[in-house]
């Protein structure tokens, strides 16, 4: 299955979508599910007009929607770089140039910030 990246920006008034994937498809939204469901429709209404033009359309896909770690940073100010990097264990100064945007994190890094983020969100769900 084909994975479509969205990535998500947070702006002043609530989030912003679009996919490198497919020029001119983008969405906004007040809160993360309605740009969410805006980019799905936006979507959707770009492959009903490629259908109409005789265009092929993607099949067997995904959206993947990310919102990066600058973004992600910026969205959840509750995290603590210097802290969430020990909780980690990735260098604090790379994770800062991360979250500043200075830096891309490889594959490999990205993967491992992830899984990291996932841990921690079944704790605080286990804490329940």
């Amino acid at each position: 299955m084909k994975r479509i990246k969205v990535t998500v920006e947070k702006s002043t008034t609530g989030f912003s979508a679009y996919t490198p994937d497919l020029a001119g498809v983008f969405s906004v939204g007040r809160t993360w599910q309605e740009v969410q469901s805006n980019f799905d429709e936006a979507f959707n209404l770009h492959l009903a007009g490629l259908q109409e033009d005789g265009e092929l359309i993607p099949q067997n896909f995904r959206l993947e929607y990310c919102l990066d770690l600058k973004q992600f940073f910026e969205h959840y100010d509750v995290f603590n770089v210097s802290a969430f990097s020990s909780y980690l264990k990735i260098n604090t100064q790379q994770l800062h140039q991360y979250k500043n945007g200075h830096k891309l994190p490889s594959e490999k890094t990205s993967e491992k910030i992830l899984n990291g983020i996932h841990d921690f969100a079944r704790e605080l769900m286990s804490l329940e």
